[in-house]
C-alpha cells in the first residue's frame, strides 16, 4: 500500500488539489466481489482524481469503480485506501475518462457540438496574420486613433500604432481589411511597444457578418498558399 504523505505529494506536484466536499454516487464491486451503490461526498478534488470519505470497503487499492456527481460520470481507479486513524475509509481515486466529471453537482449533461459549432469554436479561436487598418476611439474624447491591423481572429485583433492607450481602455472602433469591415467595442488587452492587443466585447449582428467574411477570406487565402507551396 502507498504511504498517504507519499501519494499526496506525488499528487500535489503534479496538479493541486481543493478542499471541496461534493456529494458523489460511487459504484463497483466491494473486497467480496459483491456490486454495491453508495452516496458519499469528496473530500478533495481535481481533474485528476479525489479523494472520497467513508468508503471502507477494499483492503488494498487497485479496483476501478464509477462515481456519479449530478448528471456526470465517469471510472476512477483506487490508488489509495486509507487504513490507519481518521484515514479508515478514505480511498484515492485517479480519474480514468478525464473531464468528464467537473465536480460541478449542477453541471448540466454534456452535449456533443455540431459539426458547425465544431468549426465557430476553431474560428474563434484561430488568429490570422491580415493587413488592414483600424481607427477608434475612447468613450470621453473625440479624437481618433489610428493604426495599422497586423493579426485578427474572432475574438480580438493586433495592431501597431503611434499612439498607444492604456490597458483596460474601453474603445469602440472600425476595423478592415480586403475591401470588407466591421464595427463593434471593445477593450485594450494589452501593450507592447507600438502594439497594442484589442478584445472585442460587443458586435451588432450586421457587423459580425463583416468579421465573419473576413476571417473565411483569410482561411482560404492560407489554404490556397499552403496547396501552392507543397504543389
Amino acid at each position: 500500500m502507498q504511504p498517504f504523505n507519499e501519494l499526496k505529494s506525488l499528487l500535489e506536484r503534479r496538479e493541486k488539489r481543493i478542499e471541496q466536499r461534493v456529494p458523489v454516487r460511487v459504484w463497483g464491486m466491494d473486497n467480496q466481489k459483491k456490486a454495491f451503490v453508495q452516496p458519499t461526498t469528496t473530500l478533495d478534488v481535481s481533474s485528476m482524481g479525489a479523494r472520497i470519505d467513508n468508503l471502507n470497503r477494499w483492503s488494498e487499492p487497485g479496483e476501478t469503480i464509477g462515481i456519479g456527481c449530478g448528471p456526470e460520470k465517469a471510472r476512477y481507479k483506487i490508488v489509495w485506501v486509507g487504513t490507519e486513524g481518521q484515514r479508515v475509509g478514505q480511498v484515492g481515486v485517479k480519474c480514468l475518462e478525464r473531464g468528464k466529471i467537473t465536480w460541478n453537482p449542477d453541471a448540466k449533461p454534456k452535449v456533443a457540438m455540431t459539426r458547425q459549432e465544431r468549426e465557430n469554436e476553431r474560428r474563434r479561436q484561430a488568429r490570422y496574420d491580415v493587413l488592414g487598418g483600424i481607427h477608434l476611439r475612447q468613450p470621453d474624447k473625440n479624437v481618433a486613433i489610428f493604426g495599422k491591423l497586423t493579426q485578427i481572429s474572432m475574438g480580438g485583433c493586433f495592431f501597431r500604432t503611434a499612439n498607444p492607450i492604456a490597458v483596460g481602455t474601453p474603445v469602440t472602433f472600425e476595423a478592415g481589411a480586403n475591401f470588407l469591415q466591421f464595427s463593434a467595442t471593445g477593450k485594450i488587452l494589452s501593450v507592447y511597444g507600438d502594439g497594442m492587443s484589442l478584445v472585442f466585447d460587443e458586435i451588432r449582428p450586421d457587423q459580425l457578418e463583416g468579421l465573419k467574411l473576413l476571417i473565411i477570406g483569410l482561411e482560404e487565402s492560407n489554404r490556397f498558399h499552403l496547396a501552392e507551396g507543397t504543389a
